[in-house]
């Protein structure tokens, strides 16, 4: 039990410090995304007005769920900031 407990959703030892923050905020962000969405025929959109996310997401991509990956879409100034964090995701 001891061991289970030392071990994260993901398999992987469970977060401390920094990496604690950066999952917690990472769950918050989906748990959001989910509660727009109740049922199979729910629209609705999430809008994420943060520049430090392209950060939380290259480092924590390994745990971002693919459904998320799959809904997101991006509106941002420039399409290289796109390529680069389409790049990390698909490279994670």
């Amino acid at each position: 039990v001891r061991r289970r407990m030392k071990l994260g959703p993901d398999g992987f030892p469970n977060p401390r410090g920094q990496a604690w923050y950066s999952w917690q905020t990472l769950c918050t962000l989906i748990q959001a995304y989910g509660r727009v969405m109740r049922a199979e025929d729910d629209r609705g959109t999430t809008y994420i007005l943060d520049s430090t996310f392209k950060s939380l997401l290259s480092i924590t991509k390994r745990l971002v769920p693919e459904w998320v990956k799959e809904a997101m879409v991006w509106e941002v100034p420039t399409e290289r900031y796109k390529e680069e964090l389409d790049g990390e995701l698909a490279a994670g």
